[in-house]
């Protein structure tokens, strides 16, 4: 998300760069849960000083992480429980 973006209003597209997903497709991918139960999601958000230099085809969070490491200006955790009914 470009850094002169101040909001994003309900269902908003097309704003900043999708990266690829575990299944290597660049759209939401809902996470899969295993089993009966609640289960707990963490999404981090990144604020980054520079756009990373990290190859697609090798992306993974490891790769991700340690490519933000010196650019990272702040991080934010979203955490949410969820249960399949």
């Amino acid at each position: 998300i470009p850094a002169n973006v101040t909001q994003l209003k309900a269902n908003s597209k097309n704003v900043g760069k999708l990266g690829l997903n575990d299944k290597r497709r660049a759209e939401y991918d809902p996470m899969c849960s295993k089993g009966p139960g609640v289960k707990t999601y963490h999404i981090t958000v990144f604020a980054v000083s520079a756009e990373p230099k990290l190859d697609p085809n090798k992306a993974n969070r490891a790769a991700l992480l340690e490519a933000i490491k010196d650019i990272t200006l702040a991080e934010g955790t979203f955490d949410f429980q969820y249960e399949r009914k």
